[in-house]
């Protein structure tokens, strides 16, 4: 399994700079990003990159959305919080995306009430996804 797995201790870089170097390198299958707080739109960028990325080959994909991470089947995210909930259920919808595992762990989240009923109902689909609450700690590494 193709695996990345990045700690920034800082602040991590641009959505989109990280967007390019992710595209430069579309087979990774394992993806593991931990952030400090502030990491929100790099995280948001990588969700809805994903929820907008039909499986290769598809008559719907444009330039813009071509197999971004197709190959993807862990994506871990471990920061301090996220916007882009609403992405996650519209991820799943994708077949090529049914095996991912989508492992958020963060120490705030605001989810909405439409949202957070949709993604209650995906491991009932058989969808491996966790959601966890970040210890405030001040450890940001995550023990295997």
């Amino acid at each position: 399994m193709k695996t990345l797995r990045l700690t920034w201790r800082a602040a991590p870089p641009a959505a989109e700079d990280f967007e390019r170097f992710l595209q430069g390198i579309p087979c990774f299958q394992d993806l593991r990003i931990t952030c400090r707080d502030g990491s929100e739109l790099l995280m948001d960028n990588i969700l809805e990159r994903i929820s907008a990325s039909p499986p290769p080959r598809s008559p719907l994909q444009t330039d813009n959305t071509a197999g971004f991470l197709s190959d993807l089947r862990i994506l871990q995210l471990i920061g301090g919080s996220l916007h882009a909930w609403r992405c996650i259920p519209l991820i799943f919808q994708w077949p090529h995306r049914k095996r991912l595992t989508l492992d958020i762990n963060l120490s705030h989240a605001d989810i909405s009430r439409e949202v957070l009923d949709a993604l209650v109902g995906l491991p009932d689909e058989g969808i491996d996804l966790r959601i966890s609450n970040r210890s405030n700690d001040g450890d940001d590494t995550e023990e295997e």
